[in-house]
C-alpha cells in the first residue's frame, strides 16, 4: 500500500488482437487444404509463424457421407415437400424418402406418411442408390432424379460444415497461445508474434469460399482488459491441469496414455511459462500445478509397471 491508500498494480503492456470468425456451410475441403499446405511451404520465407504443428493441422475432417447423403436429399426433395427421416433398420446406415398425406376415414381427416425411397450410405468410393419400396429395385442411373442426386452428394462430399471449421479454428488458436474471451468459446485474444499468422489463416478460408469472413481487431488495453486475458489465460490452463488430473487419477489408464498424459501436463507447464514471458510474470501457482501433474503421472506409470 502506498501512504496515500492507493494499492499499486503492476502496469503489464500487452500488444495482440482480438479475433473471431462467421463461417458458411460451403467451405471447400480441397481447396481449404492447397491453400494450408502453400501457407506452411512459405511461411519461413515470409517471415510468418505457424501454429505450433503447422498451418495443415488447422484442416478440419470433410463432410461424412451420411452428412453428405442427407444434405443431398435435401436439395432434391425437399422442394417437393418430401421428407427425408433416417432408415429404421440400423442407425447410421441411411435414409428413406416419404411424402405427407391427407385423406379422410369415416369423414375424419386423417393424416399420414408414405415411405416412397429408401436411400443406404454407400461405400467410399460409390455412388448412392434409390431404391423404390414399392418394388425393392433401384431407380436407373440414367433418372434426372438420381443423376441430381448423385451430383449434388459429390459436392457435399466436398465440403466442411462450419462446426468443424469453427472447433478447427478454436484449436489454432490456442496452438497460437490464444485466450478465450468467452466461456463458450468464438472470441480470443492472440499474441502479437501470431497475429499475421491469423491474417494467412483469413486468407486460406476465405478462398475457400466466399462467404467465410475471419476477423482482427486491434484495440487500446486498459488495465482491467489486461487483467481479464491474464485471468482468463489462468482459468483455461487451470481447467485443463485439472482434467488431467482427473484422466491420471480415474485408474483407467494404461501405460501409454499414461505417457501422453504426462506429455500434456509439461505441455501445460511450458504453455505458462510463455504467458509468463508475455505477461510479464505470474502463474507460478499454475506452474507449480502442472509440476505436480507431472509427478502424478510418472508415479502412475511407475506403479503400473510393478
Amino acid at each position: 500500500m502506498s501512504i496515500t491508500g492507493k494499492v499499486e498494480e503492476k502496469s503489464v503492456s500487452l500488444s495482440g488482437c482480438v479475433v473471431l470468425w462467421s463461417l458458411t456451410e460451403s467451405t471447400n475441403w480441397e481447396t481449404l487444404k492447397r491453400n494450408l499446405e502453400a501457407c506452411d511451404a512459405h511461411a519461413a520465407s515470409r517471415g510468418v509463424i505457424p501454429p505450433r504443428g503447422g498451418f495443415i493441422k488447422c484442416l478440419p475432417e470433410r463432410n461424412t457421407r451420411l452428412a453428405a447423403l442427407k444434405k443431398a436429399l435435401a436439395k432434391v426433395f425437399s422442394p417437393m415437400g418430401a421428407v427425408i427421416e433416417p432408415l429404421e433398420k440400423k442407425k447410421n446406415s441411411g435414409y428413406q424418402v416419404a411424402r405427407r398425406f391427407a385423406t379422410e376415414e369415416n369423414g375424419l381427416p386423417v393424416n399420414g406418411t408414405e415411405v416412397l425411397f429408401s436411400v443406404p450410405v454407400p461405400k467410399d468410393g460409390q455412388e448412392p442408390e434409390l431404391f423404390s419400396v414399392k418394388t425393392g429395385n433401384p431407380v436407373p442411373k440414367e433418372h434426372p432424379t438420381i443423376v441430381s442426386l448423385r451430383a449434388f452428394y459429390h459436392v457435399e462430399l466436398g465440403k466442411v460444415p462450419s462446426a468443424k471449421v469453427s472447433k478447427a479454428l478454436a484449436d489454432a488458436c490456442w496452438r497460437m497461445d490464444g485466450t478465450s474471451l468467452r466461456s463458450r468459446g468464438g472470441v480470443y485474444w492472440l499474441p502479437e508474434k501470431y497475429v499475421k499468422t491469423w491474417a494467412w489463416l483469413g486468407a486460406c478460408l476465405e478462398k475457400a469460399y466466399e462467404g467465410n469472413r475471419l476477423y482482427r481487431l486491434r484495440t487500446a488495453m486498459d488495465p482491467k482488459g489486461v487483467r481479464t486475458i491474464v485471468e482468463r489465460a489462468e482459468r483455461e490452463i487451470q481447467q485443463k491441469a485439472d482434467e488431467l488430473e482427473a484422466q491420471i487419477l480415474s485408474g483407467s489408464q494404461g501405460q501409454r496414455a499414461l505417457e501422453s498424459r504426462r506429455e500434456d501436463a509439461i505441455s501445460l507447464q511450458e504453455r505458462a511459462e510463455r504467458y509468463a514471458k508475455i505477461f510479464g510474470g505470474g502463474l507460478e501457482s499454475i506452474k507449480t500445478r502442472c509440476d505436480e501433474i507431472d509427478g502424478i503421472a510418472t508415479t502412475a506409470i511407475v506403479q503400473l509397471m510393478e
